[in-house]
C-alpha cells in the first residue's frame, strides 16, 4: 500500500457511516443506516455477502425460533430471507445454500441508493486521533486494499461499525477486547471455568455430497487425515441423516485450540481440509455406511472456514450469563435473543472422548442451557474506548458464555439493524454512540420506537410513536377467530412421563372448565391434578403465580375428552399455564395446530450436576462448569407444539383490536387479528376515529409464520398465513374509496402510500392469502408524511 500512496494511487472516499464486514449483521447494519439517510459504505473482504451463511461457507442462518416459539426475527433480515425463500429453487436445510442466495443479498445492498459496496476489500490499517486518549479516542480513517484491482483506499467517516466477526477494526484501532474464556469469578458465571484461559469454540469447513446414481469410488489424497474406526472420529459424531439424495456435513467438524482462530487461520484451514477429506474417506471406504454411500460423491467442499468465536470488543456493558438467564430488560434495549447457550467443547475434533456439544449427551445440562428470550442493550454495541466505533456480529460486548447464546446469524442480523438505526440517529443528531444509549438524554427512546416501526422485536416495549394516527383509532373486524386447540391428533399422544403444560392467552376473568384429550392405558380410574398459573410472558420458565387446582378423573382404558371443573377467577389479558401432573398410564394428545401465541412446556427438576453416567467427562468437572440445582419449565427444541384442549369460556385473543395493541408479535397476548376461519374471504379490519384524520400512508404488518425457522423453509416458500392480495379503503364523504391495492405479496411488512386524504376511517380488506383460510394482520399504523 505504501508504494501506491507514493505514486498518488490511494483513492480517498468519505461517507457519513462505514460498516466493515459483510456478514448478515453487517448487511443489515449498512442497509438500516442507508435507509436512515446516511451516505453509507460497506466493506467486505470476500467476493459475496453473507459471511458464514454465504455459498462459500454454507452455515444455515438460524435464530431464536429454533429454541422458543413465536420468536422468528423480522425486520431487514426478514425481508431478505423471505425474498430468498420465495424465489430460490434450493432449500436451506442440509447446507444447500447456493449462489442465488449470494445474489439476493447483493441485490438487497444494491436497492439502497445511499449505500455503496466494496467487495473483495480487506481493511489493513486505521488512523486514530493522535491527540485523544482513553474514552475520547476517535477513529478517523481506515485503509483497505481491493483484491483483483490492487486499488488502495482511504475511507473517512463520522462513525464506523465493526462487523468483521474478528473485531479487526477495533483490534487495529487499539480498542480493548476479550479472547477466550473469562474466569468464573469475573461475572459469577456458572458455565465459565474457574481459571480464565484462551480456549475458544472452533471453526468448521462443511461439504456437500450428492447421490450420483452410480458407483463413485473415492481415494483420499495422501495428506488427508486417516480414520480407521468410528472411535477414531469420536463419540456422539455418528451420522444418522442419510435420508435423501444429498448429504451435508458436519457442524462438529471444527478445530479450536491449539489453533488461534485469527493468527493460525491458514494452518487451521489446511488441517480442517485434512480432517474433512479423511472423514469422507472413512465414510465411503471403512464405515458402516459404506454400502449406502457407494453412489455418493462430494460435489462441493468449503474452502473458507466458518468461525464461531474469536475477539469480542468491550463496551460500556458486557452481557454475561446472569443477564441471559435473568433478563434485566435494559432501559437501552434494542434487540432480542432466545438461543440456548450453545458452547462447544474445547478442542473440537481433537477432543474425541467428549460429545462435541454437551447437551447432546446430558439432559441436565441441556435443560439448564435453554433460556427464555432476553434483551440486548445498546451499551454492549459500541466500544468503551473508541468514541465513534459501533460493533455488531459475534464481536459484540458479551462474555464468552453469553456469546454462546447470541452468536447465531439471524439474531446478529437484528443486532446489526439496531446498530445501523442507532448510528443513523446519532449522526443526524451529532451525538456519540454513548450519548445515544444514555437514557437520561432521551435519545434511546426515539431509537427504540424507530426499531419497533422497522419491525425489530424488542421485549417489553410498545408502539408509542406520537406520529402514528392508528393509536387514536378504534379497531373492529368483520369476524374473528377464537382459540383453536380443539382438534386432537390421535396419532400424536404425548406420554405424561413428566408434568406437561399448555400455555395460552386468557381473555376472560374466569376459567370455569377445561377439557383435555387424553388416553388411559390403565384398567383403573386415574386421578390427575390440574394446576393453573398466571404468567407474564408465554416463555416464562419460572412457576408463575399459582391460581388454583382441580382434579381430572380419567376412566379405565379411556381415550377422548375429559372435563375438569375449575371455577377460577383469573386475570384477563394474561397468558396462563395449565398443567397436568405426570402419570405412567396417561398420554395427552397434541393439537393438530399450534395456535398462535400458545406453546407446550414440560417441567424439569434437577438436583444439580450432570447425569451420573456423564460425571467422568472433563468438561463436566467443577473446574470447568457448574450445573446448579434448578426447577423450570422448558420447551422442546425445534419440535414445538401445543396440546389439544378446550377452555371455557373460550379465549378470544385474536380480535380486531390487536392491530392497535402496540405489540406486533406474541409476547404475552398474540398481538394478532385472525378472521374466523369458517367465514370466507374477503374479510376486513377497520380503524375508525371520532374525528377525521389526514394521512397518506398506512403501514401493515402481516403474518409470515413467526413460528417457522428460515432454516427449514423449503424452496419457493411463501408463508401460507401471509396476506397475498389486499386493498385499502378510506371513508370520505359518506362512502368508501379504494386508495391502494396489492397482489402477490409474501412479505410481513408493507407500506402503502397514496394521495393525501382526510377521512374518518380506513379499512384493510384481505382478498386472498398464500394458503391459509383466515386473514391475519399483526399491526396497522397510519401516518401523514
Amino acid at each position: 500500500m505504501d508504494e501506491r500512496i507514493k505514486r498518488g494511487m490511494l483513492e480517498h472516499h468519505e461517507y457519513d457511516f462505514i460498516v466493515a464486514g459483510g456478514g448478515l449483521a453487517g448487511v443489515c447494519c449498512a442497509i438500516s443506516a442507508a435507509r436512515g439517510g446516511l451516505r453509507t459504505a460497506i466493506i467486505q473482504n470476500r467476493p459475496a455477502f453473507g459471511g458464514n451463511s454465504s455459498s462459500e461457507i454454507r452455515i444455515v442462518p438460524v435464530g431464536s425460533v429454533d429454541f422458543n416459539s413465536w420468536t422468528m426475527e423480522s425486520g431487514i433480515i426478514g425481508e431478505i430471507l423471505l425474498e430468498d425463500r420465495a424465489t430460490n429453487h434450493e432449500k436451506f436445510g442440509d447446507g444447500a445454500i447456493n449462489t442465488l442466495y449470494d445474489l439476493n443479498l447483493y441485490q438487497a445492498i444494491l436497492k439502497e441508493p445511499n449505500l455503496t459496496a466494496y467487495l473483495d476489500t480487506q481493511v489493513n490499517g486505521v488512523e486514530v486521533d493522535p491527540e485523544a486518549e482513553g474514552v475520547s479516542s476517535e477513529l478517523k480513517a481506515i485503509y483497505a486494499t481491493q483484491l483483483g484491482s490492487g486499488k488502495a483506499f482511504k475511507f473517512t467517516a463520522r462513525q464506523f461499525a465493526d462487523c468483521t466477526g474478528d473485531a479487526e477494526l477495533g483490534f487495529l484501532a487499539g480498542a480493548p477486547y476479550r479472547y477466550g474464556r473469562e474466569a468464573r469469578s469475573e461475572f459469577g458465571e456458572l458455565l465459565a471455568p474457574v481459571e480464565a484461559d484462551n480456549h475458544t469454540m472452533g471453526s468448521s469447513i462443511t461439504f456437500y455430497a450428492r447421490n450420483a446414481g452410480r458407483e463413485v469410488p473415492f481415494t483420499a489424497p495422501a495428506w488427508a487425515h486417516r480414520y480407521e474406526t468410528a472411535e477414531d472420529v469420536g463419540i456422539y459424531r455418528d451420522i444418522n441423516h442419510i435420508k435423501h439424495d444429498r448429504l451435508a456435513g458436519f457442524w462438529w467438524m471444527e478445530l479450536a485450540n491449539p489453533f488461534h482462530q485469527v493468527d493460525d487461520f491458514g494452518a487451521m484451514k489446511h488441517e480442517l481440509l485434512r480432517y474433512v477429506l479423511g472423514y469422507w474417506d472413512f465414510l465411503k471406504n471403512r464405515s458402516k455406511y459404506q454400502e449406502t454411500l457407494s453412489t455418493y460423491s462430494i460435489d462441493w467442499i468449503g474452502m473458507y472456514p466458518g468461525k464461531r468465536e474469536s475477539r469480542r470488543l468491550e463496551g460500556d456493558v458486557i452481557v454475561s450469563e446472569r443477564h441471559i438467564y435473568e433478563d434485566p430488560c435494559w432501559p437501552d434495549r434494542v434487540s432480542t435473543s432466545g438461543m440456548f447457550v450453545d458452547i462447544h467443547i474445547n478442542g473440537g475434533l481433537l477432543n474425541r472422548t467428549e460429545p462435541p456439544e454437551l447437551s447432546n449427551a446430558d439432559a441436565n445440562y441441556k435443560d439448564y442451557t435453554l433460556v427464555a428470550p432476553y434483551s440486548i442493550p445498546l451499551r454492549s454495541l459500541y466500544s468503551r474506548s473508541i468514541a465513534n466505533l459501533w460493533m455488531a456480529g459475534r464481536n459484540i460486548s458479551v462474555s464468552r458464555v453469553a456469546l454462546g447464546s447470541v452468536r447465531n446469524q439471524v439474531i446478529l442480523a437484528n443486532i446489526g439493524q439496531a446498530v445501523g438505526t442507532a448510528a443513523g440517529y446519532a449522526i443526524r443528531h451529532q451525538i456519540s454512540p454513548r450519548e445515544a444509549a444514555d437514557v437520561s438524554q432521551g435519545h434511546i427512546q426515539a431509537i427504540q420506537q424507530q426499531l419497533l416501526r422497522d419491525d425489530v422485536p424488542i421485549i417489553g416495549l410498545k408502539n408509542e410513536d406520537k406520529y402514528d394516527l392508528a393509536r387514536e383509532a378504534t379497531a373492529t373486524a368483520s369476524s374473528e377467530q377464537t382459540m383453536y386447540l380443539n382438534e386432537p391428533d390421535e396419532n400424536a399422544m404425548v406420554p405424561l412421563d413428566s408434568t406437561w403444560a399448555q400455555v395460552l392467552p386468557i381473555t376472560s376473568d374466569r376459567i370455569d372448565t377445561v377439557e383435555f384429550y387424553v388416553s388411559n392405558t390403565s384398567e383403573e380410574t386415574v386421578s390427575l391434578k390440574v394446576s393453573v398459573y398466571q404468567l407474564e410472558r408465554i416463555w416464562d420458565k419460572g412457576e408463575g403465580v399459582p391460581v388454583g387446582t382441580a382434579e381430572l378423573l380419567i376412566p379405565p382404558l379411556h381415550t377422548g375428552w375429559i372435563c375438569a371443573e375449575l371455577n377460577l377467577r383469573v386475570a384477563a389479558g394474561k397468558p396462563h399455564r395449565i398443567a397436568l401432573e405426570s402419570h405412567e398410564h396417561i398420554a395427552w394428545a397434541k393439537s393438530t395446530e399450534q395456535a398462535t401465541g400458545t406453546l407446550a412446556q414440560y417441567y424439569v427438576k434437577c438436583e444439580g450436576g450432570p447425569q451420573p453416567e456423564n460425571k467422568h467427562y472433563p468438561s463436566f468437572q467443577e473446574s470447568e462448569l457448574v450445573i446448579p440445582p434448578y426447577e423450570r419449565w422448558n420447551e422442546i427444541k425445534r419440535k414445538r407444539f401445543s396440546f389439544a384442549m378446550n377452555v371455557h369460556p373460550c379465549p378470544a385473543p385474536y380480535g380486531g383490536d390487536q392491530v392497535v395493541s402496540g405489540i406486533a408479535r406474541p409476547i404475552a397476548m398474540p398481538g394478532l387479528w385472525i378472521s374466523d376461519r369458517a367465514s370466507e374471504l374477503p374479510q376486513h379490519v377497520a380503524l375508525k376515529w371520532e374525528e377525521e384524520r389526514t394521512f397518506n400512508e398506512v403501514v401493515v404488518t402481516f403474518d409470515t409464520s413467526l413460528n417457522q425457522s428460515y432454516a427449514y423453509m423449503p424452496a419457493f416458500w411463501k408463508a401460507p398465513e401471509c396476506v397475498k392480495d389486499w386493498r385499502l379503503w378510506v371513508y370520505v364523504h359518506d362512502e368508501w374509496k379504494c386508495v391502494y391495492e396489492e397482489h402477490g405479496n409474501y412479505h410481513r411488512k408493507r407500506s402503502a402510500t397514496f394521495d393525501t386524504v382526510t377521512a374518518s376511517a380506513v379499512k384493510l380488506e384481505v382478498l386472498a392469502t398464500n394458503g391459509d383460510a383466515s386473514a391475519r394482520v399483526y399491526e396497522m399504523r397510519v401516518y401523514c408524511k
